[in-house]
């Protein structure tokens, strides 16, 4: 492994407010105007991502809750169906034995 002697730019977020990530890192890309961009700009775009990244965990988190919930009414009502026509096919099959 060869390393070349580089300067990047990179900002640390030690408090990033998700129960997930203690620390978060990021990286600024060469090219992208790494001059032009405030420290400041960085910053909040580090903190949109870590926001944004947590809102979409709390929603699957949330999506997951609800399908298991709608899972055992489901199952719940399969049951129910089927435990209905064992009883409407026994009494049908009771009725032409008689």
């Amino acid at each position: 492994m060869i390393l070349r002697g580089r300067q990047k730019k990179m900002i640390v977020l030690k408090r990033t407010g998700s129960p997930y990530f203690e620390e978060a890192y990021f990286i600024l890309r060469e090219g992208e105007g790494g001059a032009s961009v405030s420290e400041n700009d960085m910053a909040a775009e580090a903190e949109r991502i870590i926001s944004r990244m947590n809102a979409n965990r709390e929603r699957e988190n949330a999506k997951k809750i609800r399908s298991g919930e709608e899972g055992k009414l489901t199952r719940a009502l399969w049951f129910l169906y089927g435990a209905a026509s064992g009883i409407v096919v026994s009494l049908i099959v009771g009725a032409v034995a008689h």
